[in-house]
């Protein structure tokens, strides 16, 4: 997030007047959360693969059962909640969505209706 003080990082601020940047005392290093917005944006470019999941196209069960495409997990979801779901894929007599990301959703009480069950078949 971009501060007031022209920082990057939590909406925090690190001196007593946010609207007027000034060297004084101040409650961390100058640039502190700009170093690590800037650390993380490094760590991110290095390990890119990492931050997105393999996938086939084809679901498949893996060693315990579950539906899979590649690392995304399937799940049976109640139909609320299919308007937050990305598409879904039929199996085994079963409609199987990818497990919703809480991010994507409304809110708390949203977050807590929705109904995600793991097959284990």
């Amino acid at each position: 997030m971009q501060r007031p003080n022209g920082g990057a990082g939590t909406d925090t601020d690190v001196s007593d007047t946010p609207d007027t940047l000034k060297i004084g005392p101040v409650y961390e290093a100058y640039f502190c959360c700009s170093m690590r917005l800037s650390e993380g944006l490094w760590f991110i470019n290095e390990n890119l693969d990492s931050f997105f999941a393999e996938t086939t196209g084809l679901l498949t069960k893996d060693e315990y059962g579950r539906y899979m495409d590649g690392d995304i997990v399937y799940a049976q979801i109640s139909e609320a909640a299919e308007k937050y779901a990305d598409e879904p894929k039929y199996t085994d007599g079963y409609k199987l969505f990818p497990l919703i990301k809480f991010y994507k959703l409304e809110d708390e009480e949203t977050c807590r209706s929705i109904e995600q069950k793991v097959v284990f078949n």
